[in-house]
């Protein structure tokens, strides 16, 4: 393999690379879109105080200190 066939190699690599990292990353907001969407209508439809409860009950059951 010469010299221009290992660049062309390379560029090929991290073309696929990248295709693979934005594939990913449009399967996780596809994922959580419909998540957060949900928790910012109960937030809207609750208010703040709902979404501060639930934050200290996920680092409670986790044993996470709230400065």
């Amino acid at each position: 393999m010469n010299s221009l066939d290992k660049k062309k190699y390379c560029l090929l690599e991290k073309d696929r690379e990248l295709l693979l990292v934005n594939l990913k990353i449009d399967l996780i907001i596809s994922y959580f879109l419909p998540t957060n969407k949900a928790l910012l209508r109960t937030l809207r439809d609750f208010g703040f105080n709902f979404l501060l409860a639930y934050v200290q009950s996920v680092c409670t059951q986790y044993e996470i200190d709230i400065p």
